[in-house]
């Protein structure tokens, strides 16, 4: 999607009072310009220590499913490497979900709808983007209505 939220002037003082003098990005700019946070060195080796093991993990797994071992233990550590090897069943979308550009609030709901519906994306993963785009609403109705009152206001004598 290429909906963009506005984000708080890096202020420490920052309160919701002050949040009308948020400006929408505009067009082809980012939203996160700095770009996602680099990985320490340590989280790095960690990540490739679990991915490393994670096909021995899986095994124990599917061992222990199928002996039925009641190791819980061991179960609970391989699925932790699992995740922490290659994250957590439905945590990432297979692919994006096609949105038309430029479209409405509505129109990218009912995208992700049919995603869901032709099992492009997995329930819990549509209703979460459905959440996401209700809080896009949201602010965009807060904001709406911040303009109008301003708008109210500029006409006071």
């Amino acid at each position: 999607m290429t909906d963009h939220t506005n984000e708080l002037p890096d202020d420490p003082g920052n309160t919701a009072s002050n949040r009308g003098t948020l400006k929408p990005w505009k067009p082809g700019q980012s939203g996160n310009p700095r770009g996602r946070a680099k990985k320490t060195p340590e989280a790095r080796a960690v990540e490739s220590l679990a991915r490393a093991s994670s096909k021995d993990a899986l095994d124990t797994v599917l061992s222990i499913m199928q002996t039925g071992d009641g190791d819980r233990v061991r179960l609970a550590a391989a699925l932790a490497v699992i995740e922490r090897g290659i994250g957590k069943a439905g945590d990432t979308l297979p692919e994006p979900v096609d949105v038309p550009e430029g479209a409405t609030l509505a129109e990218r709901a009912q995208a992700v709808a049919d995603a869901a519906m032709a099992g492009a994306v997995s329930v819990s993963q549509a209703s979460a983007l459905l959440s996401c785009l209700a809080s896009v609403a949201k602010v965009r109705e807060v904001e709406e209505l911040e303009q109008r009152i301003a708008a109210l206001e500029a006409q006071k004598p």
